[in-house]
C-alpha cells in the first residue's frame, strides 16, 4: 500500500530578474573561502531590506505575484556568523515577529545579486515518527493500527519525504511529497546585497504567516 501526500507551488516574481544579467561568479563557504562558481542573478528593485541585530543578519523580502499573498524571505548572516547561530536565534524569534518587523520597514531600492539554485532532499521519516509516538502504524503484528478500516494485514513499511525547490530569474517552483522574542531592526543605507555565502530562506503565505517551504542554501550544484 502506498500512502501519498503532495504539495506543489509555482509562482513568478513580482519583479523578475533579467536573464541576460545573470553571470557566473564565485560563491564562498562560511569561512569565506571560495567554494565554487554559481550563476548569480542581478536585479534592482524597491523591496524590504533591513538589518536585524538579534539575528546577526540582514533580511530581504521578495514578493511573488501581484496580490501580496506570497513572498520569499531571505536571511543572510553577517560576516563570520555561521548558519547554526542563525538557526539557534530563530528558535526564539517567531516568524510573526520577523514579518511584523519587515512590514514596519520602508521599501528601498536594492541592488540584488542572488544565486540561481535548485535544492533537493529526501529523508526517511520512519524512525523520527516512531520517536514521536507513531509506532503502531509501522508494526505488522498490530496490523499497523488499521483494524478499523481494513481486514487485511496493512501496515506502513517506510515513510519518506522528498522536497525540491528551484529559484530562477522568473520565480520559484517547489514540490514536496510524502509517500507511505521581541526585536528591532535598522535600515541599511548602502542599498546593495550580494548573496555570496550560505543563507536561510522561507517561502511563505504571508497573510497567515505560514511557511510552505524553508531551508538553507550553501551550494548544491552548478545550475
Amino acid at each position: 500500500m502506498i500512502m501519498c501526500n503532495g504539495v506543489f507551488f509555482n509562482g513568478f516574481w513580482k519583479n523578475r530578474f533579467p536573464v541576460l544579467a545573470t553571470v557566473e561568479e564565485t560563491h564562498y563557504d562560511e569561512k569565506l573561502k571560495i567554494n565554487r562558481y554559481v550563476r548569480r542573478m542581478h536585479l534592482k528593485a524597491k523591496v524590504p531590506y533591513l538589518d536585524i541585530p538579534y539575528l546577526n543578519s540582514t533580511v530581504l523580502e521578495l514578493p511573488i505575484g501581484d496580490e501580496g499573498k506570497w513572498v520569499m524571505i531571505f536571511v543572510f548572516p553577517h560576516r563570520d556568523v555561521p548558519l547554526s547561530h542563525v538557526y539557534t536565534q530563530l528558535r526564539s524569534y517567531s516568524l510573526d515577529t520577523l514579518v511584523e518587523i519587515i512590514d514596519r520597514d520602508e521599501v528601498q531600492e536594492v541592488d540584488i545579486k542572488l544565486p540561481r539554485f535548485r535544492l533537493e532532499r529526501q529523508v526517511v521519516l520512519t524512525k523520527p515518527l516512531g520517536q514521536m509516538g507513531l509506532r503502531e502504524a509501522f508494526k505488522l503484528d498490530l496490523q499497523g493500527g488499521f483494524l478499523g478500516i481494513a481486514t487485511e494485514d496493512i501496515y506502513i513499511g517506510d515513510f519518506e519525504h522528498m522536497a525540491s525547490i528551484f529559484v530562477s530569474e522568473t520565480g520559484v517552483r517547489a514540490l514536496a511529497t510524502t509517500p507511505g522574542f521581541d526585536g528591532y531592526a535598522s535600515k541599511i543605507h548602502n542599498g546593495g546585497l550580494k548573496a555570496e555565502k550560505p543563507f536561510v530562506f522561507f517561502l511563505m503565505e504571508k497573510p497567515s504567516r505560514t511557511p510552505v517551504f524553508c531551508g538553507s542554501y550553501t551550494f548544491e550544484r552548478y545550475f
